[in-house]
């Protein structure tokens, strides 16, 4: 019964392609619902002899054998698009199709090693831990954005500048250490960087390995500290890098985010700051950007629902009070 049930469903899905997208056929229907009105009522009112009359039954014939075949040809490219819309972005509706599914794992995960947790700061952990994928088959969509709606479209352009913004608050959280690594290794290459120097690290010891470990291979391959131009663009890969393989990294700081603003809370006196108040209010800001993400997949999702096949995994419910 389910199976018939599922496949009744594909069957519907496949006929709404004829109707997709449906402003060219509510436009010609409408146009010629209006004219059709607008000529029967004034056949109505005339005499059938008179030449008008026979002039106005003539336009409204040809008005309607006109629409009809309007109409046909308009369903007929709307099937033959989206047929062909289903085939070049089924690895995008495969990925979309299944986020909520993502999110409510990691969800339960992080719930069940830390109950203090709260879901809105998990949700936005998690978006952060999978920009890895999202942002590649995004990206890939758009290489056939032909066949994405205005709507996917947008919202995937959003997607990725809020992606843009989040790398841009951790380049500029991070680029004045990074620079003081750099100067330490080239200009005191025998001593031993002191971790303590950089208090901004002392509690993600990995974020700072790594960050070292970039500005020694900045180091042996330039003279001096030079973030102009191209050598900013080193240290943005270095941080796209650090978000796309090593997300973990910026696991601690999304626990300070949770601890300090458990409630989606903002900091608005940004004066004074310490290091630790620091690292939140940039975390804040890229938590609202994750958050902004996650908006924009879910109605990602919604509309991958309405895809044949793919609406098994879209429109899967998961039990969230477990």
């Amino acid at each position: 019964m389910e199976k018939i049930k599922i496949n009744l469903k594909n069957k519907f899905y496949n006929l709404c392609f004829l109707f997709r997208p449906m402003t060219t056929v509510l436009f010609v229907t409408l146009l010629f619902l209006l004219s059709s009105i607008f000529l029967v009522i004034s056949i109505l009112y005339m005499n059938e002899n008179s030449q008008i009359y026979q002039i106005l039954l003539a336009i409204l014939t040809g008005t309607t054998s006109s629409f009809l075949i309007a109409i046909i040809m308009e369903l007929f490219n709307n099937y033959h698009y989206n047929c062909k819309r289903q085939r070049e972005l089924r690895k995008y509706f495969s990925f979309a199709s299944g986020y909520e599914i993502g999110q409510y794992s990691f969800l339960k995960t992080k719930e069940k090693y830390n109950e203090n947790f709260s879901q809105e700061n998990i949700r936005k952990h998690a978006v952060f831990s999978e920009l890895e994928d999202i942002i590649p088959e995004l990206r890939e969509a758009l290489n056939h954005r032909d066949y994405l709606y205005p709507k996917e479209l947008e919202n995937i352009d959003d997607i990725l500048y809020k992606y843009k913004d989040i790398l841009n608050f951790i380049y500029v959280s991070l680029i004045p250490l990074y620079a003081e690594l750099v100067s330490l290794i080239l200009n005191e290459a025998n001593r031993e960087i002191d971790d303590a120097e950089f208090n901004l690290f002392q509690n993600n010891k990995k974020l700072y390995i790594f960050l070292k470990k970039e500005a020694k291979y900045y180091a042996e391959n330039n003279d001096e500290v030079n973030f102009d131009g191209e050598d900013q663009d080193y240290l943005r890969t270095a941080v796209e890098k650090a978000v796309f393989y090593h997300s973990y990294l910026f696991n601690d700081y999304f626990e300070m985010l949770d601890k300090n603003c458990p409630s989606g809370q903002k900091i608005d006196n940004t004066e004074g700051l310490g290091d630790k108040d620091r690292i939140v209010l940039f975390f804040n800001m890229i938590g609202d950007c994750c958050k902004e993400i996650d908006e924009k997949m879910v109605e990602l999702q919604k509309r991958v629902a309405k895809e044949p096949y793919f609406w098994t995994m879209a429109d899967y419910k998961v039990d969230k009070t477990e």
